[in-house]
């Protein structure tokens, strides 16, 4: 599964601009698609929140 920024944004409750910076941020590990827009896949995520994914 794959989350866009609105996703981690309800997850995180944080604002849309602190979304964006999170995701244009190199320690962020999300990734642009074939048509520009950021993503992460949710195990990624996961594991940058420090949850482990079993």
């Amino acid at each position: 599964m794959l989350l866009t920024p609105k996703d981690v944004k309800e997850y995180l409750d944080i604002s849309h601009d602190q979304v964006y910076r999170l995701f244009r941020s190199k320690k962020f590990p999300a990734e642009r698609s074939g048509k520009g827009k950021y993503i992460i896949p949710k195990p990624r995520f996961l594991k940058w929140l420090g949850v482990e994914n079993n």
